[in-house]
């Protein structure tokens, strides 16, 4: 699959997204919104993935979510306090393929890299499965955008690293395996399982060791590599940074993540990065937001973990 086919597919104007369907809002009863979950594999609170909104300081509400082997997705929420387990369990509904997950691509040249279930099973700990960004399903249970940014990223991913990449993978980004694939869908993002993101590096013993320039040099090469393929990234900060560990006593790598927000130079982008790593508000993908945020991380990661750390 060659790059300029999966811009063309992912970023060719919202008019003729909307024809091929990817916004297509579908008024038709979902019968899976009724089916309920499989309680009796819910054993404890870990079993859940959970987020707590508050107003004012104030708790408001609870949303959990229990994502089942095969990626079905079921949700419940709580504006009361829930003290029992089985309380968590009677909320959760069955969250419908068609509202989160997009549609395998049928009009494309791309050839999606599935990874087998048993492969992951056997290799759970190598793997890190990123699933669709359900933040604020409370309030947006239907956007087409939540469907559309997971493929882009799909897609920029089997692009830059996946196997059938016309362009080799740069080692200083995020290893990609493939993607899950359930009842005709994309249900997650296969990359490699690292431990520390930078931001939570610095309190690591093997901070202190670090070779601050040349972990910079690699980041920007990264960095370099992907503009040189006419992508910005959009969201460079300590958080989108992952750090790789090598044996034998070798400098830790950065490992640049997260393309949830990247584009071609000039295309509109529908997510902001992350408040005080860019200089303005923005709508466009520019290269200029990376060199800007590369700089800063660089000025943040000369007095990371220092006393003056600001």
């Amino acid at each position: 699959m060659s790059l300029n086919q999966s811009l063309n597919y992912l970023f060719p104007g919202k008019s003729e997204v909307l024809k091929r369907g990817v916004f297509r809002h579908r008024k038709r009863k979902r019968q899976q919104d009724q089916d309920p979950p499989p309680r009796a594999l819910i054993r404890s609170y870990q079993d859940f993935d959970y987020c707590r909104s508050y107003n004012n300081d104030a708790w408001e509400r609870d949303d959990f979510f229990y994502f089942s082997k095969d990626d079905e997705i079921f949700w419940g929420f709580s504006t009361r306090p829930l003290s029992r387990l089985a309380a968590w369990k009677a909320a959760l509904k069955r969250i419908s393929d068609e509202r989160i997950f997009p549609a395998i691509p049928k009009d494309t040249h791309t050839a999606l890299t599935v990874v087998p279930a048993e492969v992951l099973a056997s290799s759970r700990e190598l793997f890190h499965v990123k699933h669709v960004n359900l933040m604020d399903y409370y309030y947006f249970r239907d956007i087409p955008m939540r469907r559309f940014e997971f493929l882009a990223e799909t897609l920029i991913m089997e692009t830059l690293a996946g196997p059938n990449a016309q362009v080799p993978p740069h080692p200083n980004i995020i290893r990609y395996h493939g993607c899950r694939v359930h009842r005709g869908y994309i249900t997650g993002i296969v990359l490699e399982r690292l431990e520390y993101t930078l931001y939570k590096y610095v309190s690591q013993p093997g901070f202190r060791t670090l070779d601050k320039k040349a972990f910079i040099a690699k980041l920007r090469s990264a960095v370099d590599h992907v503009h040189s393929l006419g992508l910005a990234h959009n969201d460079i900060n300590p958080s989108n940074i992952m750090v790789r560990e090598i044996a034998d006593g070798q400098q830790p790598e950065p490992v640049l993540i997260d393309f949830g927000s990247r584009g071609p130079f000039g295309c509109e982008v529908w997510s902001q990065g992350t408040p005080g790593w860019y200089q303005d508000e923005f709508s466009t993908s520019e290269k200029k937001l990376d060199l800007y945020s590369l700089a800063k991380v660089e000025k943040w990661l000369e007095t990371a973990g220092s006393p003056d750390e600001v």
